[in-house]
């Protein structure tokens, strides 16, 4: 008796055997946690953008707002200084706050320039969530694609289970399962087969041609069959 196999159900022997079945099950597991987190890691990054995007909005109209009024200040103060130079009527006062007026300009520029600074960040981590989220996005529909085309694998005849009986031994190899609870349900439908029953059309049924992980226990169609082929004891 190989190292993955032993005796059970009387003197029927049971391999397990790793091929490409098991190998597709383990890796559509793996990308479906993969596919988990990047759905994760794209949920946090939309509520990320999606809290900034009106931050954004809103520094650009501050600073719309803030632009507008020191353009209307420099222009009332180019406009007083066109006519202290051209010696117009200007008043004492308005010839003597010119220098305030160019310092407090100069303080308004300053604090624009910082403005228009903390914007650009603000657009930048913007660009840069956009260009993270497409990424993920892209990589999401990358895993995706390989989940089906890995789906795909598990299709068709690749059979769960297989029960064989030759001259010199009976046997049931398992291929694949993805819990326990498959394990136990593959063996019980390999081992109806062992006792001689068919595949029934009933879905829920043990011996249904497909493993069903999320069914527990038998249906009426088993405990009938199995009666009749074994008796009521």
């Amino acid at each position: 008796m190989s190292p993955g196999s032993w005796k059970g159900l009387g003197s029927i022997e049971i391999d397990l055997v790793y091929d490409n079945r098991q190998a597709a099950m383990d890796d559509l597991r793996n990308i479906g946690r993969s596919i988990d987190d990047a759905k994760a890691s794209y949920d946090d990054l939309m509520n990320l953008y999606n809290d900034l995007k009106p931050e954004a909005a809103r520094k650009n109209v501050a600073y719309s707002v803030q632009y507008n009024a020191y353009l209307g200040h420099l222009n009332a103060y180019r406009a007083d200084l066109d006519a202290a130079n051209k010696n117009d009527s200007v008043s004492k006062e308005a010839f003597q706050s010119l220098p305030q007026q160019k310092q407090s300009l100069d303080a308004e520029l300053e604090g624009l320039k910082a403005q228009q600074a903390d914007l650009q960040k603000t657009v930048d981590d913007l660009n840069t969530l956009v260009a993270d989220i497409g990424s993920i996005a892209s990589n999401h529909n990358s895993q995706v694609m390989s989940y089906k085309i890995t789906c795909n694998e598990l299709t068709g005849d690749l059979a769960s289970g297989r029960y064989e009986r030759t001259m010199f031994r009976e046997s049931i190899t398992i291929f694949q399962f993805s819990s326990r609870n498959t394990l136990v349900r593959t063996l019980a439908h390999e081992f109806g087969h062992a006792r001689g029953l068919e595949h029934s059309k009933n879905p829920d049924s043990i011996m249904y041609y497909r493993i069903r992980s999320d069914l527990k226990g038998l249906a009426p169609e088993d405990i009938v069959a199995m009666q009749a082929r074994c008796g009521n004891n």
